[in-house]
């Protein structure tokens, strides 16, 4: 008889146990009792192959969490995302196989190409790192490596050829709606001089003469700079071509070429983005070109603009 009741004993002890591990609803959220029946608090809890992060207060996260540098998204049910794209905000996110936030890389899925940037944001309509197009569904458009436009433009005073290759920039960034340049006449010359040495340092480790500066064309690329704030384009806002700002201008004939880019904070950074891009490249360190002006303009919201006018 003893040894039956040490035998109930031990079952009754066993179910009680059982009962008190698991989930429990409270008025603030589920908590997670572990196996001694305590309550998890700020540690990751895996249950039925699924993992579910317990907050420092002890309650189920769910949505977006930031545990160390890396961004996670736990569904309705706790339950931590892997290998899913996420809509949040208007911005689409990938969620990789450990469910981190994909951040700062190109990745392939479903045999497309995707850009993320530092915030975790799929790019689209813009150009990635290697100056390779980017639709509106957000997959990278491989022929456009070696899909630079070229264009014959011809002068009434000049029959020869002008090659120009046409190339956007790429920005990591959001762009602002209003139209209020915020950098003063100090800083936009510092800019313009900046890009101006490390367009002659490419230059030169690659055989090219050296540039000069041309104050008329900087005037003429910082109109340009603000145009792109109305249209990202190589065409103004009116539709004309790009080089009709040069129209009335001492470059009115000869060759002609134009790089823009959008988003980059520093001169070493769009020449960086310019550098890595086959197109704008060739107009950087082409040898039918004698003078450049660059062109900078900061909106209202702290957005960029960057212009590089050739001319010879």
């Amino acid at each position: 008889m003893k040894k039956l009741a040490l035998t109930l004993l031990s079952l009754c002890c066993f179910m009680s146990f059982s009962a008190s591990a698991g989930w429990q609803a409270t008025d603030a959220g589920w908590r997670y009792l572990n196996e001694s029946g305590q309550p998890v608090y700020g540690n990751w809890v895996n249950d039925n192959q699924s993992w579910y992060y317990i907050d420092s207060n002890g309650i189920m996260s769910t949505g977006w969490i930031k545990i160390g540098d890396s961004w996670y998204h736990m569904s309705e049910s706790g339950a931590m995302q892997c290998n899913a794209w996420i809509n949040s905000g208007n911005n689409w996110y990938y969620l990789g196989p450990d469910g981190r936030m994909i951040t700062n890389k190109e990745v392939k899925l479903s045999g497309k190409r995707y850009c993320f940037d530092e915030n975790g944001i799929m790019l689209h309509d813009t150009y990635s790192p290697e100056g390779l197009y980017i639709g509106s569904d957000g997959a990278v458009i491989a022929d456009e490596a070696e899909d630079v436009d070229t264009y014959d433009s011809y002068n009434d005073s000049d029959t020869s050829d002008s090659y120009t290759y046409y190339n956007y920039g790429y920005s990591y960034g959001t762009s602002g709606s209003s139209v209020n340049n915020r950098s003063s006449a100090s800083d936009v010359r510092e800019f313009q001089e900046e890009v101006f040495k490390l367009v002659n340092e490419a230059r030169k480790k690659n055989g090219s003469s050296k540039l000069s500066l041309s104050d008329e064309l900087c005037e003429l690329a910082n109109i340009r700079a603000e145009e792109l704030t109305e249209s990202f384009s190589h065409s103004r806002p009116d539709g004309s071509s790009c080089f009709t700002v040069m129209d009335g201008s001492s470059y009115d004939d000869g060759y002609k070429g134009e790089n823009i880019a959008c988003g980059q904070r520093t001169p070493d950074s769009v020449m960086t983005s310019w550098l890595n891009s086959s197109g704008h490249r060739k107009n950087i360190l082409n040898r039918n070109y004698s003078e450049i002006g660059v062109g900078f303009y900061e909106d209202a919201s702290g957005y960029r603009y960057w212009v590089q006018l050739f001319a010879g």
